[in-house]
């Protein structure tokens, strides 16, 4: 009876504790206070888990003193790194800003200046924002392996030399407002922003994947700002940010910066409440729901298994694929037995695989790039693409 009593008055302090924190605590703390809500209702614990949450939010985010910017005028427009710390202060956390952004510059440009190894190697930094030029990321594959991801390495490699703990986050720019038309002619696929926008996505997430980066992930929220808002988001050139834009910028870098929800009222005068409202919504849905594509740092500090056990199985887990078999597991994606490989862009890119006795999947890899793609189940309806497990194929 005692127990009894006990365990209640556990749920009703938990109930207590998740209805008076702020709505603008980080995404870490707020899954601690759900999670210890859920073992109240089983298990007899103490608060321990709550304040062992909180100091380990405080210590990943209050370390952040010195941020450095590294870009070009994407950055530089309407004053991006002021912008955030200004953002940054208005929740409460505050930094320094450094930046390093010439028009038109891209890693390359920025690993030949006599100076700027020198500046990562004397500046302290706590993170680092990287941005590359506008269009390379999202040329041909063969192209932006040799000029626009040896420099991305090089860059973080650099920064880890000097301090292993120092936060990198690539800085996903967007596309243009009507494709590339300097490049269309001769490389189709960014004749539009939506085919521009996408590779430019799936290149930075392969950037910060491979080096245990974080991403801002600003091409998806644009995308999604641009199809369900009015918001202004260019420049009159249809590729700079406009005012608002680099607000959403800001917005999205503060987040994935620092681990916390964006909440209203912190854009004006600049924009409308309603707009405020809508890039607030459309920045936390984005990071919240697809938070295993935006931040490797933590997934991927341990190498990730080639083959998981039933214990290790997980919905948000990337597993790398690297001897051309998956074990999905008695729970993967609601027992369906028949799946396809899709690609960041939604291109199926195999047969249909069928599960076998043991519940793996025999993938053949021969004809795949190294990166992220899917597997997707297929249904009575035909392909569920709502449902899916990211997976890493290197195929090198």
């Amino acid at each position: 009876m005692n127990q009894k009593k006990n365990l209640h008055f556990l749920q009703i302090i938990s109930e207590i504790i998740t209805s008076v924190l702020p709505s603008n605590l980080p995404f870490n703390i707020l899954y601690c206070v759900n999670l210890l809500s859920m073992i109240f209702k089983k298990y007899l614990f103490t608060f321990s888990l709550f304040a062992v949450c909180q100091v380990i939010s405080a210590q990943s985010t209050s370390k952040i003193q010195r941020v450095l910017f590294v870009g070009n005028s994407y950055t530089g427009s309407n004053d991006l790194p002021n912008l955030t710390r200004n953002l940054a202060k208005s929740y409460g956390d505050t930094f320094e800003i450094f930046d390093r952004a010439p028009g038109g510059f891209t890693f390359s440009n920025h690993c030949s200046s006599p100076d700027f190894f020198d500046q990562i190697r004397n500046g302290n930094f706590d993170a680092v924002i990287l941005q590359e030029q506008s269009q390379l990321p999202s040329f041909p594959i063969e192209q932006v392996e040799s000029q626009s991801f040896p420099y991305a390495k090089q860059i973080v490699d650099s920064i880890r030399a000097i301090n292993a703990k120092t936060r990198i986050v690539f800085y996903m720019t967007w596309g243009r407002e009507n494709g590339d038309a300097q490049n269309c002619a001769i490389w189709p696929p960014v004749c539009s922003f939506k085919g521009m926008n996408e590779l430019l996505r799936q290149r930075y997430i392969q950037m910060a994947k491979v080096k245990s980066c974080r991403v801002a992930p600003i091409a998806s929220v644009w995308r999604d700002l641009r199809d369900s808002t009015n918001l202004s988001l260019y420049e009159p050139d249809g590729s700079h940010p406009s005012m608002s834009g680099s607000l959403v910028i800001a917005g999205v870098i503060y987040s994935t910066l620092f681990d916390k929800p964006l909440s209203t009222g912190k854009f004006a005068p600049f924009v409308s409440t309603e707009e405020n409202l809508q890039i607030v919504n459309t920045t936390n849905s984005i990071i919240r729901d697809s938070g295993f594509l935006w931040n490797y740092e933590y997934q991927l500090g341990v190498k990730p298994q080639s083959k998981l056990t039933k214990s290790q199985n997980s919905g948000t887990q990337i597993i790398e694929v690297t001897n051309n078999l998956v074990y999905l597991g008695d729970i993967a994606l609601n027992n369906l037995n028949q799946f396809v490989i899709v690609n960041t862009m939604g291109q199926i890119k195999s047969e249909i695989l069928s599960l076998n006795q043991k519940r793996e999947l025999s993938i053949n890899t021969q004809n795949m790039k190294t990166g992220l793609y899917f597997i997707v189940p297929i249904t009575n309806s035909g392909i569920n693409f709502q449902s899916n497990r990211p997976i890493w194929i290197i195929n090198d």
